[in-house]
């Protein structure tokens, strides 16, 4: 059993229809897949740079807790021990605040949508206007 290739002047609108289907399915699984490249990449470039952040940061804790613990005693000659504590405890609080909410500002602003994804499919959107 033979299979004739209709020339391009011969395919009715039907065809036609059908082959754009399959090619806007097939756009729109390689686009999915783009956006998971781009992000196991921007993943990626985040978990060396984490584990340093890491280990840097349980060693500049336990330095800073011993520091906490020197300036307790320090101030512990002119104030009770309890109250040296009470002081170094809320001014250590009050700049790990600080600290934390500057962070979860950068968070915010990160960007980490896949963008070149966003920017195909927008060009696909128009593109697929375009022919209607």
């Amino acid at each position: 059993m033979a299979i004739e290739m209709k020339r391009k002047e011969d395919r009715s609108l039907g065809d036609l229809f059908s082959d754009l289907s399959g090619e806007v399915a097939t756009l729109a699984r390689k686009e999915v897949d783009l956006a998971r490249t781009e992000m196991r990449i921007s993943a990626s470039r985040l978990v060396q740079p984490a584990l340093l952040v890491g280990a840097g940061a349980a060693i500049v804790f336990a330095g800073f807790l011993t520091l906490l613990a020197a300036a307790v005693f320090g101030l512990a000659f002119w104030l009770t021990l309890w109250g040296a504590a009470l002081a170094v405890g809320l001014f250590t609080a009050a700049v790990g605040g600080g600290l934390a909410f500057e962070g979860i500002g950068r968070v915010r602003r990160a960007r980490l949508k896949p963008q070149q994804t966003i920017n195909t499919i927008r060009e696909n959107k128009t593109w697929l206007r375009e022919l209607k």
